[in-house]
């Protein structure tokens, strides 16, 4: 951190005094990289190789310790090193950078590095098997959420050869879905979906209570609050279903240097963890969670590794919902007329400030998505390339110029893509 902010020609001198706003002016940092930067400065003050006096900083002289063995992270952080000036300075792209043009920088692919990953791993296989040799009378079905390494899915699936299973893949990211989706091509019986743990289950097309187990490696720290991450997948657990989860806790500050860039610099996190200026929830706060979202009654949660292993059962009996028997209840009781004819499930309606039903967002959250139903054609040939490469990116062949591009799953990481693609095409920037 203090080599890049050099590099910037910030704190080249010890006897350089900088306020906050100067040190983002002197080193041109990008708006969206400002909250990174704040947090490299707090640690910086923290570990007491900068010392603030009157609200303005400057250098203690002292020396950055660096650890003797520092293994494969070494390596990453010499690969990542003359990226992180760029990236600050708003000349590179965070995501371009660790998706496109060095997917082996990658935040997931760091975890793979830190010492304990393979053990972690090798611990929730044996759990999955035990779960399957337990329940072969029937088809399991299994979702998996997030896991964005293939390398792990594929030795959940190997675990899986000979048992009965509906495995399903699923991802907030229309990206990381389609690279799951290409690297597991040999695997047949795994679907994939899209699913935000961030969004209303009420808007996404997963069936409730309907799953066996739930696996999440790495992921549901991802979400900006863990504790309502973890009430969704609850909300996919059959009864007596199982959560298999694992999360790296150890103290570290890797995800300053790398997940810091992709998340506004953890500044949108708003459970728990921002009163304890945590990154990931510790085991204590993965416990809690857990026992809000009704998990927390047959729970064992250790740590092992660096890691956070959660193996937790839903409870024998769920709050479940079916249009036909509330619409057959509400026949009992009310003529034909009046009983509605659409349903829509909620944990609670949003109200106003004075606790009075929202009408307007009521009637905003269930507005219908109409994507990839206008299919208007392209009129110009400019509009057929563009078409050509949406039909590309997002897998559909029925696709119009009015489609939306949220709605068909496009996202940060598409657009890059896309606007690749486009520049090729056009053979323009």
């Amino acid at each position: 951190m203090l080599e890049t902010l050099i590099e910037l020609g910030i704190f080249v001198s010890e006897k350089e005094v900088l306020s906050q706003k100067e040190i983002f002016e002197k080193g041109s940092i990008t708006e969206t990289q400002k909250n990174t930067v704040a947090r490299w400065l707090e640690i910086l003050k923290k570990e007491g190789i900068l010392r603030e006096e009157d609200g303005r900083l400057s250098r203690t002289g002292k020396e950055v310790a660096v650890p003797e063995k520092a293994g494969d992270t070494e390596t990453y952080f010499n690969k990542l090193k003359p990226y992180l000036k760029h990236m600050v300075t708003g000349n590179e792209v965070p995501l371009d950078v660790f998706y496109q043009k060095e997917p082996a920088l990658a935040p997931n692919m760091l975890l793979r590095r830190i010492p304990g990953c393979e053990e972690t791993v090798e611990r929730l296989v044996q759990g999955l098997r035990l779960l399957a040799e337990e329940r072969r009378k029937e088809p399991l079905q299994i979702i998996e959420i997030g896991t964005r390494d293939t390398a792990i899915t594929r030795q959940f699936l190997n675990a899986l050869e000979d048992v009965s299973v509906a495995y399903t893949y699923a991802d907030s990211s229309k990206y990381f879905l389609q690279e799951a989706e290409k690297e597991l091509a040999g695997y047949e019986r795994v679907e994939f979906e899209m699913l935000n743990l961030e969004e209303g289950m009420d808007k996404q097309q997963m069936s409730l209570h309907s799953y066996d187990i739930v696996i999440s490696v790495n992921a549901l720290h991802r979400n900006i609050d863990a504790a309502d991450a973890v009430k969704k997948v609850a909300e996919l657990l059959k009864p007596n279903g199982i959560l298999l989860m694992t999360d790296l806790v150890v103290r570290t500050y890797l995800q300053e240097l790398t997940a810091a860039f992709l998340e506004n610099g953890f500044a949108d996190i708003r459970d728990k963890r921002k009163e304890a200026g945590l990154v990931t929830p510790d085991c204590l706060l993965w416990r809690e969670c857990l026992s809000e979202a009704g998990l927390g009654e047959d729970c064992a949660v250790t740590e092992r590794y660096g890691r956070c292993i959660c193996c937790s059962r839903q409870q024998a009996s769920v709050l479940s919902y079916h249009n036909g028997a509330l619409r057959e209840y509400l026949s009992e009781k009310l003529p034909e007329y009046m009983v509605p004819q659409n349903y829509h499930f909620m944990e609670q309606l949003p109200t106003l400030s004075n606790g009075k039903i929202n009408r307007k967002q009521l009637r905003e959250d269930f507005k219908e998505e109409t994507a990839v139903i206008r299919f208007s054609k392209a009129t110009t040939e400019t509009e057929e390339k563009l078409l050509d490469i949406w039909k590309q990116l997002f897998g559909y062949e029925n696709i119009g110029i009015e489609d939306n591009y949220f709605s068909l799953g496009g996202d940060s990481l598409i657009a890059t893509r896309l606007i690749s693609e486009v520049q090729k095409t056009s053979a323009a920037k």
